[in-house]
């Protein structure tokens, strides 16, 4: 049987299998309720878009969420492969284009 690191954290279940808590940290596959307060204008695109798809606004807000943070990672990933190319590059001209587009991804405009 393996041991726990943390003896205190352990919980040993009928079966013989040791468990660790990790702190307040949730299950992924657990749903979270939160409350939020969407302005009157949003929330009624929110609707109309929940009607076209024949959805509750629920699923509206939550898929945008998910297309929200896939963005989000994307944006991400295409920041760090840029700064990873401007390390790289030996080219001065070259070099000047990726950082003013790092410049442009950093600042806007």
């Amino acid at each position: 049987m393996n041991e726990c690191v943390a003896k205190d954290k352990c919980k040993l279940v009928s079966c013989g299998v040791v468990w660790c808590y990790m702190g307040t940290v949730l299950p992924i596959t657990e749903p979270t309720r939160r409350s939020v307060t969407i302005p009157g204008e949003l929330a009624a695109r929110i609707e109309t878009i929940a009607v076209d798809r024949h959805v509750t606004a629920n699923r509206v807000i939550l898929d945008l969420i998910e297309d929200g943070l896939a963005a989000y990672d994307r944006r991400r990933a295409a920041f760090f492969e840029l700064t990873e190319q401007f390390q790289k590059s030996t080219d001065p001209v070259e070099t000047e284009r990726l950082r003013e587009e790092l410049i442009r991804m950093t600042f806007g405009a």
